[in-house]
């Protein structure tokens, strides 16, 4: 219930929402039994109150302090403006957005919410990498770039930064490697290669006698 309050903090939840979300294979009765039940036992912490309760509908109380609505708000930070790659406050979100959304958990009603968050946060360590990479910390653009990865192994743009870190500093061999790691990846899961965009990004910084081989079809 505080999962399901928490992550539509932006609006209030209808009862009736709740329970279709909360118990969607019991009856209406048994669920809305479930839902006094969980509203009993999950109101109050001691003396705080976690849920504020208005006629039909429910909302966490506004004391009630959510870690994913601030995560959200420092990768839209991240995405829409070009702070200084130094700022310390850049560690913190970089541990935040390497953090799956609930991954214990396998109710259906998070699955929206955990492609969003999976959305956000790439886009924001994209960026971040992005933005080491320019400022030549190419140590943390590759950790950056990585846990990108981590979070969609078969994304490429993330990959596509790897190869640009070990381009720039000059490991020709480890970007080969990665393009090479990658393709083979894409070729197993998907029957596709990668994009001519890296392609181009391998051949620039190879000589032709070295180049990897190139697939007809794309990824």
């Amino acid at each position: 219930m505080l999962a399901l309050l928490a992550l539509n903090n932006d609006c209030a939840v209808d009862r009736s929402t709740a329970t279709e979300c909360l118990w969607p294979g019991a009856s209406r009765g048994r669920a809305e039994a479930n839902l006094r039940s969980a509203l009993w036992r999950g109101k109050r912490a001691g003396t705080t109150t976690l849920i504020d309760c208005t006629g039909p509908r429910l909302r966490l109380a506004p004391q009630v302090r959510v870690d994913l609505h601030g995560l959200l708000g420092q990768a839209r930070r991240i995405v829409g403006t070009r702070p200084a790659p130094g700022d310390p406050t850049r560690r913190e979100a970089i541990a935040g957005l390497s953090r799956e959304l609930l991954p214990s958990w396998s109710e259906d009603w998070l699955l929206p919410e955990r492609e969003r968050w999976d959305q956000v946060r790439l886009h924001a360590l994209e960026t971040m990498a992005l933005q080491y990479l320019a400022a030549e910390d190419y140590l943390t653009a590759l950790e950056v770039a990585l846990a990108a990865v981590s979070v969609d192994s078969i994304r490429e743009s993330a990959h596509r930064i790897v190869v640009k870190v070990h381009i720039a500093e000059g490991n020709s061999a480890s970007a080969i490697r990665h393009y090479q790691w990658y393709r083979g990846l894409v070729q197993r899961e998907l029957g596709v290669t990668p994009s001519r965009q890296m392609d181009e990004l391998i051949h620039s910084c190879v000589p032709v006698s070295t180049r990897p081989g190139v697939g007809s079809r794309r990824a």
